[in-house]
C-alpha cells in the first residue's frame, strides 16, 4: 500500500518558507531514514497557479486558485 502527505501551508507560510525549511528537510530527513519516502517536492505559490474547467462543453480558464481558501496544498511526500 502507498500513501502520499500533503503539506497544507497558508500564502504567509510560503512565503517565509526559507524559516521552516530545517523542519522540513529533518522531517524528509526522518521518513528517508525510515525508508518509507520515495520522494516529494514543493509546490509554486497559488498565484502563479492556472484552473481549467469544462462548462456545457467549453473550456473556462481562470488564473489563480480555484478555492478560496487560507490554506493551500504547498508540497507533498509519497
Amino acid at each position: 500500500m502507498k500513501y502520499a502527505i500533503l503539506n497544507y501551508e497558508t500564502e504567509q507560510d510560503i512565503v517565509n518558507r526559507e524559516r521552516h525549511m530545517p523542519a522540513y528537510t529533518a522531517y524528509s530527513q526522518a521518513l528517508a531514514e525510515a525508508g518509507v519516502m520515495a520522494g516529494g517536492a514543493a509546490l509554486h505559490p497559488s498565484h502563479t497557479g492556472t484552473t481549467i474547467r469544462l462548462q456545457n462543453g467549453q473550456r473556462n480558464v481562470q488564473d489563480g486558485p480555484y478555492a478560496d481558501t487560507k490554506e493551500q496544498l504547498g508540497g507533498f511526500y509519497h
